[in-house]
């Protein structure tokens, strides 16, 4: 069984209900790249290299500073509860230099159609709580139409990825929790479904 937790990035109510979830797994695969979790157990605050991957990454350290809870936080937190409970950690995401990588290839028109959503979105909803599956939905949709490019990098190629590292991994483990931003949730149980596996969303 696959179990997927879809947190928000910056939401208190995503890292306590970890704990609750990791005890009774057989390994734990999280929403990091080795670069990604090596920067933040060092607390690397950095933002990362070109203009576009900046922008996002303040919006996200706002939102963190504002809920309590920093970015990537409830994945490292994944990371420390199912270490100490002698549960298997998979860093399942695609490597960050990729992404960026493909990011600066997406065309300056989208890139401007997502910036303003993003400032504008912190007002709109309550980001102490993982949002509800219509508004993750409709965000996305949104994306897709006014970004397919950034759509793809962003949530359609990561999804491929990580689900082909959960695919090969639930042919070791029977019980796996997978936590991963609530947006990648549906996507990857689509994916997963169509190879018969057996997987639930909380």
């Amino acid at each position: 069984m696959i179990t997927i937790l879809g947190t928000s990035h910056v939401s208190p109510d995503s890292v306590r209900t970890l704990a609750k979830l990791i005890k009774r797994k057989d390994c734990v695969c999280v929403e990091l790249d080795p670069i990604r979790y090596q920067a933040l157990r060092q607390k690397d605050t950095r933002s990362p290299p070109g203009i576009f991957p900046k922008i996002l990454h303040s919006i996200q350290q706002r939102l963190g500073r504002s809920t309590g809870v920093l970015p990537g936080e409830e994945m490292l937190t994944a990371v420390t509860y199912a270490r100490g409970a002698g549960v298997p950690v998979y860093l399942i995401d695609q490597d960050i230099r990729v992404t960026l990588a493909r990011l600066n290839a997406v065309p300056l028109v989208e890139k401007l159609s997502l910036v303003v959503p993003l400032i504008v979105a912190p007002h709109g909803f309550d980001v102490k709580r993982v949002p509800s599956k219509s508004m993750i939905s409709t965000a996305l949709r949104g994306l897709c139409k006014a970004a397919p490019t950034m759509y793809s990098v962003l949530v359609t190629e990561r999804n491929a990825y990580m689900a082909s590292w959960i695919i090969q991994l639930s042919q070791q483990h029977r019980n796996v929790l997978v936590v991963v931003g609530a947006a990648h949730a549906k996507g990857l149980e689509k994916l997963l479904k169509d190879e018969h596996i057996k997987v639930r969303i909380i």
